[in-house]
């Protein structure tokens, strides 16, 4: 329920913009760069990829978002068309943060559904925190730098020459699942408070924001709590 609420919080001014809908999804891809990111990447490379979901031209050949093995998908989390021509207008857009080990691409289902409901959805992969790449502990540990991600990814976006017309930047919007409810809260100017978190953990330890995430299962609460006391991992 916590996780539901962060993401319905975040959604609920978006969803009161006036968006027209559209009868097809585009997709393209790009990569944006941070220093935060070297931290957290397994190879130390500043790269942050992501994915823009926006409403395309009507009648583009959109193909399924298979998500697992190819040839055997463990879902479908929509469909779109690859560079497609974006539809005329100027559209809202959402800034989407996926959950811890998530990716852009499982979150497809929400991205594909705003963009054919009139948004421009812009999608991340954090680095060292996502299910594409290898977890890393600093990707895990700072989760408040995942604001630094979408920052990036927001600025490519918009000096992108062929998205850049079909951009409402004054309707931009956070979201997130998760883990990404809480990079959202961040991006719009909530700071964590670590305090209060090895407190609510040391009078409930069994709860499963304490425990070592399946993710990442030898990352102990105490070896997080070390970690961003550390002036390098420190939030702020």
């Amino acid at each position: 329920l916590p996780y539901a609420c962060l993401l319905l919080s975040c959604l609920f001014s978006p969803l009161a913009w006036a968006a027209t809908p559209s009868s097809a999804v585009g997709e393209t891809h790009g990569v944006a760069h941070t220093p935060s990111a070297a931290v957290r990447d397994a190879g130390n490379s500043d790269n942050v990829r992501y994915t823009v979901w926006y409403p395309a031209q009507p009648a583009v050949a959109e193909q399924p978002l298979a998500i697992g093995p190819q040839g055997e998908p463990l879902f479908v989390a929509g469909a779109s068309a690859v560079d497609a021509a974006a539809a005329p207008g100027r559209w809202p857009v959402l800034l989407l943060s996926h959950g811890n080990g998530g990716s852009a691409r499982m979150m497809g289902w929400f991205g594909t559904a705003m963009a054919r409901s009139g948004y421009v959805v812009v999608a991340v992969d954090h680095p060292g925190n996502n299910g594409v790449d290898a977890m890393t502990e600093a990707g895990s540990i700072l989760m408040w730098n995942r604001a630094d991600d979408l920052a990036v990814a927001w600025a490519a976006v918009q000096a992108d020459p062929t998205l850049a017309p079909h951009l409402d930047a004054g309707r931009v919007g956070l979201v997130g699942y998760s883990a990404g409810g809480f990079t959202a809260l961040v991006a719009a100017g909530a700071r964590p408070d670590m305090s209060r978190l090895a407190a609510f953990c040391k009078a409930s330890p069994k709860d499963g924001v304490c425990l070592p995430q399946a993710e990442n299962p030898g990352l102990t609460f105490e070896r997080r709590m070390a970690a961003a006391a550390t002036p390098e991992l420190a939030p702020w």
